[in-house]
């Protein structure tokens, strides 16, 4: 019987070794991927850009002036290179501001500014200095949450809202 169960577990250690250097392949091989969405979104005239504003250092990505203004918030984990799927297509009807807050991607900003009401001030500081106008404003999932914040606490900054399944829920009671 321990014969067996040391054989399993040699057989569950090779199976597990092998899995790793499978995925550490697939990960050297995929090195020089660059998404073709790059190019697509150059071509639609959105352009990446850096500005600092206080303590923080905002990288976004802002679209040629084709209408009303439009922040794009992205998702926990995220940067504002998730939305590449949809800036080239919405840059045709708006002026696109996708931006990184707080945390994320290549926006720098001190480590004690990483709760909401700091991030929404941010945000909103970053509507009022670079945008330059009341915007309307998505977020998905925690940007959700954002987007959320800046309505109800900067509401002269925010035209109107679409929430992209920010979780508005609790776990605790009440």
């Amino acid at each position: 019987m321990n014969g067996k169960i040391g054989q399993l577990r040699i057989i569950r250690g090779i199976a597990l070794v092998s899995s790793i250097l499978l995925l550490s392949s697939c990960v050297s091989v995929n090195t020089t991927f660059k998404d073709p969405w790059h190019a697509r979104i150059a071509l639609a005239g959105i352009v990446e850009k850096n500005v600092r504003i206080g303590a923080v250092t905002f990288n976004y990505a802002e679209g040629p002036n084709n209408g009303p203004a439009l922040l794009l918030l992205h998702a926990q984990h995220m940067d504002w290179f998730s939305y590449s799927r949809a800036l080239p297509e919405l840059s045709k009807s708006f002026h696109v501001f996708a931006v990184s807050y707080n945390g994320h991607g290549k926006t720098t900003s001190p480590a004690e500014r990483l709760n909401a009401n700091d991030i929404g001030n941010d945000l909103a500081a970053f509507i009022s200095t670079v945008i330059k106008e009341s915007a309307y404003v998505t977020g998905n999932s925690s940007g959700g949450l954002l987007t959320v914040w800046l309505a109800a606490n900067k509401p002269e900054l925010v035209k109107a809202v679409l929430l992209e399944d920010p979780p508005l829920f609790t776990a605790e009671y009440p």
